[in-house]
């Protein structure tokens, strides 16, 4: 089945991959091909993905780890320091209560064969955890940017060899259980949340922007190279993070400087690569139809009516015959704290708006609660089945 044409298949395609995080028992440690099964035994439709490379240090970067005190609340202060050859960067961060919780601090996302992502209670370089904690930022100025060259570099030797193994093994998988393959993720002005103070990236994009252009001009020649390595092996989509990336923060003529020219760029590599683009993106899309309509944008995931107040109905009637939307229901308050009938009545009227003329897949967004009990993730693919074939 495809999920990505406008034929119409027999029922709309679900998409369960946050629902398997935590169904059933060990809710982190599933190994990819359990994930794979268990979504096609709940009822969905299985996807593999392959994780770019993280970062590659330069090798006469030293990392240092550890405390430095408490900040004003009490709360202690956790550091990471980069000693690179053109100066130290360093990362200092609040340590909540919630920062060593696997409830809250989940790890929940997963690279090739089964590796996490965080391993660890540290400070790690790109993490959504840090921005609303920073005491200090490691980006501040043009200096701190030549910095972070040091840090920003592809695998090479086994390292590559090992990623590029790992990478055709998932394709391999793939062919056998015919399931598509995503390249995640891609990303560029998300850098700015994670490497800088939000407060202080948003105004340097009206005091200094060529800083801010220097800035993401070094994330996004890294990101494009490692864009280049995971279409080298094939993949069917490549995924750009852009949740950061909103008019509420860009206004236009800052979203056509810092970043439609990437976004451009990176849908015309993939359609040079026989791949779709896909932007994950769950607010502001509707506001913003009129630009994203021109764009080689394939696919929009993470589409919502919920908290981020998106107008699905102005979606599908601009995009839906040039874009997939993938999304439609609201986890948050419907999936993870409604009723049954309050999931049943959310999918009926997503299927009802989006599966008209095919180009939609139905993923409860943003998360499952660890504690959802498992006759709810049940209850909620019941009701896509139900609600989800094409007559």
């Amino acid at each position: 089945m495809s999920v990505f044409n406008h034929e119409e298949p027999d029922r709309v395609p679900i998409d369960l991959m946050n629902a398997v995080y935590r169904y059933p028992g060990e809710p982190f440690r599933i190994e990819p091909l359990g994930r794979l099964k268990m979504i096609d035994e709940l009822g969905g439709d299985p996807i593999l993905d392959i994780w770019m490379p993280p970062e590659v240090y330069h090798p006469d970067v030293k990392v240092t780890k550890g405390t430095c005190g408490k900040s004003d609340e009490g709360y202690p202060l956790l550091f990471t320091e980069y000693q690179t050859p053109a100066g130290t960067l360093r990362q200092v961060v609040k340590e909540t209560p919630e920062w060593r919780s696997e409830v809250f601090h989940m790890i929940e996302e997963w690279r090739n064969l089964g590796d996490s992502i965080r391993e660890d209670w540290d400070v790690h370089l790109f993490d959504d955890w840090n921005t609303a904690r920073y005491a200090d930022s490691p980006i501040r100025s043009m200096e701190d940017v030549e910095k972070l060259k040091y840090l920003l570099n592809l695998p090479t030797g086994d390292s590559l060899a090992r990623w590029r193994e790992e990478a055709n093994t998932i394709k391999k998988w793939a062919e056998k259980y015919q399931v598509i393959v995503r390249g995640r993720r891609a990303f560029g002005g998300a850098a700015g949340m994670w490497l800088w103070r939000w407060e202080d990236f948003v105004l340097a994009m009206v005091e200094d922007p060529d800083l801010v252009e220097a800035f993401l001009r070094v994330v996004r020649d890294w990101n494009t190279k490692r864009a280049e390595l995971v279409l080298d092996v094939g993949v069917d989509v490549l995924m750009y993070f852009g949740y950061y990336e909103t008019p509420d923060v860009y206004s236009p003529q800052r979203f056509e400087r810092f970043c439609r020219p990437y976004l451009e760029k990176l849908g015309k590599m993939s359609h040079e690569a026989s791949a779709l683009f896909c932007l994950q993106r769950s607010m502001g899309n509707a506001r913003q139809v009129d630009v994203l309509k021109r764009m080689p944008i394939d696919i929009f995931y993470d589409a919502e009516p919920g908290i981020s107040g998106d107008d699905l109905g102005v979606l599908k009637a601009e995009l839906g015959q040039k874009c997939t939307l993938w999304g439609g229901i609201d986890s948050t308050t419907v999936v993870n704290k409604g009723s049954m009938e309050d999931i049943d009545n959310a999918v009926r009227e997503a299927m009802e708006l989006l599966k008209p003329g095919g180009g939609f897949v139905i993923r409860p967004l943003a998360w499952m609660e660890h504690d959802l009990p498992d006759e709810k993730i049940v209850g909620t693919v019941q009701a896509c089945r139900k609600h989800g074939p094409y007559r």
